[in-house]
């Protein structure tokens, strides 16, 4: 975490940026609303926030004069709204104070240079955790980062080239990308995390856990976390996994509840199966048959599990029989033959039979 001397000089633009947001609303906003915004996008605790507090009035205070000074070519002011009846101090702090600017600024961007300032500093933020994450990332995000950092700086021709014919895959799952790292710097200090979690087939619910580690499959990052639960016996922990981009963004930290770490070997754990699925899932042997060589050299040169064996026109796998490795056999459906197990290849039958019958609607 930074130091005061270090947070205070990185503070004022943010703020400034805040400000123009919510000073353009009716309500306007006082400097503790402000203070609030940014230590909730910093993702800063209590404690935290306690720590600065006094040095982020001081920032507050200086990024309101600064933003006064901007608005004079367009003779706009900030004002002063919903007094109360208790004395103003003598700068016009009061917690009580709102502010909100004049008159309407419409397209007007005072701070259009700070917006531009912050992306790139959030973006060479994510670059660094990328680099320092070897093998942990794909690299094709790495050189995706680097490509929207370049065009933040001076930007020389082949720079501008670069970007045109480069075309990165803007998958939705990529959302939430951005509380990476605070997830990561949770993991790291061992953090009891609470936040809102939007399952896509059931309702939102809040849920506590322990966070462990994060994985990274198609395109999608996962967070792997123990969770309490209740029985009649008495309480256990169990793992659990969560979509990166189901979470909301605002997670607390709950200092007051002991973290505990899992017994579960990741490693091993996803050494044995296609993806992130199938905690208790079964380890199976399978024998495919491929039915062309084109079919065949495909599945050879882009593995589906690192178990992978091939003699002649047969594939083998020793594999745990999840979810995502039936859906990586099904791209394959047409062109296979699975010899055993048989509960695997009726598997595969009945969601060819599913599909039939819907069709037939």
């Amino acid at each position: 975490m930074m130091d005061v001397e270090t947070e205070q000089q990185g503070a004022k633009p943010q703020m400034m940026i805040i400000m123009d947001q919510m000073f353009r609303s009716e309500e306007g906003a006082s400097y503790g609303e402000i203070i609030d915004t940014y230590c909730y996008q910093r993702k800063y605790d209590l404690k935290t926030k306690e720590r600065l507090l006094d040095g982020l009035k001081n920032e507050a205070y200086k990024a309101k004069n600064d933003l006064t000074k901007r608005l004079e070519e367009i003779a706009i002011k900030i004002i002063v709204t919903k007094k109360t009846n208790d004395p103003e101090e003598k700068d016009g702090r009061r917690k009580n104070s709102f502010f909100k600017y004049s008159d309407d600024p419409g397209e007007f961007d005072p701070v259009s240079d700070l917006r531009c300032k912050l992306k790139k500093m959030k973006l060479c933020e994510l670059s660094e955790l990328l680099e320092q994450s070897a093998g942990l990332f794909p690299k094709s995000w790495l050189m995706n980062f680097k490509t929207q950092v370049d065009e933040y700086n001076e930007k020389l021709p082949i720079e501008v080239q670069m970007s045109k014919v480069l075309y990165f895959d803007n998958n939705e799952k990529l959302k939430n990308i951005d509380i990476l790292p605070t997830l990561v710097e949770m993991i790291k200090k061992k953090q009891v995390i609470r936040f809102l979690y939007r399952p896509f087939d059931e309702d939102p619910y809040v849920v506590t856990v322990h966070p462990q580690i994060l994985k990274e499959y198609n395109l999608r990052w996962f967070l792997f976390a123990l969770q309490k639960f209740k029985t009649e016996k008495g309480y256990y922990y169990r793992d659990q996994q969560f979509a990166l981009d189901r979470i909301d963004k605002k997670i607390s930290i709950c200092d007051k509840i002991h973290y505990i770490k899992s017994n579960t070997n990741y490693d091993k754990y996803f050494s044995e199966r296609v993806g992130v699925s199938g905690l208790k899932a079964e380890t199976i042997e399978v024998e495919i048959i491929v039915k062309d060589k084109r079919t065949l050299e495909y599945i050879r040169t882009k593995p589906i599990h690192h178990s992978q064996r091939i003699k002649e026109n047969k594939i083998y796998y020793q594999i745990k029989d999840n979810y995502e490795f039936v859906t990586r056999l099904f791209e394959f459906a047409d062109k296979i033959f699975i010899l055993k197990p048989d509960e695997l290849r009726d598997k595969i039958l009945s969601r060819a039979n599913d599909i039939i019958n819907i069709n037939k609607l």
